[in-house]
């Protein structure tokens, strides 16, 4: 009987009835690489600014702020692998990004990148863990949304998308979005999102950096309007390293529009799980059809 059940399983029907066992087995539990990114800490496009958070100040003059360049190694579904520069700005001001002692950005692995603004796996969910003001879980749906609504209206009004931001501009928003992350809202409306004030606030500067406030501010007061929607967003979220044990630098980038280059995306596991049982099955066909050997 054993033997007639392992002659069975060398069979053409056998093989197709596996590859539908495992196929749907890999549908049911896909296997998903963790994201592995380089971020370039020689080519940030912002400026120097003065902020508090939570009562602590940046010291001496301040710290720069503004946009970051990417490159992504492996493991997106996506992105192509080692495509930069990949745009991106942070989430935390405590979390920190791997360097070497030159202060060159070193890869880090165990991303996971998150899309939608509610809901599992969602952007809502990102940063976690994390630190400071009210950024202990994830920032939620409202604090999603309006990072949404932060993003197509840069997107909506700039046909140069990513390339149009200057290096004050790409200060201002960086600041903005650390107060939609810290300060609000709690309520469907945008708020009371003010710079000046709140558990996250821009100093006061020289000149420029004082400018740089008052372009931040602007983008946060037009929130209040309506806005079209231009692009989706995508976080970069990593819960292991750092040196503060709180995990690396969570990102948050765009998927459509502004310039950004897309692979094809991942097909789901379940249509992978129907191209294999039609592969299979192709395999028995070709096998029925060919001649008997004399």
């Amino acid at each position: 009987m054993l033997k007639s059940l392992v002659s069975a399983c060398r069979g053409p029907r056998a093989l197709f009835l596996a590859g539908v066992v495992l196929a749907l087995g890999g549908a049911v539990n896909p296997i998903r690489a963790d994201v592995t990114l380089q971020v370039d800490e020689d080519s940030i496009l912002g400026a120097t600014m003065k902020y508090q958070l939570d009562g602590t100040a940046t010291p001496d003059n301040g710290h720069i702020v503004g946009r970051l360049d990417l490159t992504i190694i492996s493991g997106s579904a996506h992105f192509p692998n080692n495509s930069s520069p990949i745009y991106a700005f942070c989430l935390e001001l405590t979390q920190e990004r791997s360097v070497d002692d030159d202060g060159n950005g070193l890869p880090m692995s165990h991303y996971v990148e998150k899309t939608g603004l509610s809901g599992p796996g969602s952007i809502a969910t990102v940063p976690k863990p994390g630190g400071g003001g009210n950024m202990l879980t994830g920032m939620g749906d409202l604090k999603a949304a309006l990072l949404d609504k932060l993003f197509d209206s840069w997107f909506s009004t700039h046909p140069g998308g990513w390339d149009d931001f200057t290096g004050q501009t790409a200060a201002a928003f960086q600041l903005a979005i650390w107060e939609i992350l810290y300060d609000g809202p709690t309520t469907g409306d945008p708020g009371d999102l003010d710079v000046q004030g709140g558990n996250f606030l821009v100093l006061n500067g020289n000149a420029l950096q004082n400018g740089i406030r008052g372009l931040a501010q602007g983008f946060l007061d037009a929130l209040s309007g309506p806005v079209a929607d231009a692009v989706d967003l995508l976080a970069f979220s990593n819960n292991q390293g750092g040196k503060l044990g709180e995990g690396w630098q969570d990102l948050i980038t765009v998927l459509e529009g502004g310039g950004t280059v897309q692979s094809a995306p991942v097909p789901p596991a379940i249509v992978m799980a129907l191209a294999g049982v039609a592969s299979l099955g192709g395999y028995g066909w070709r096998r029925r059809k060919q001649p008997i050997a004399a």
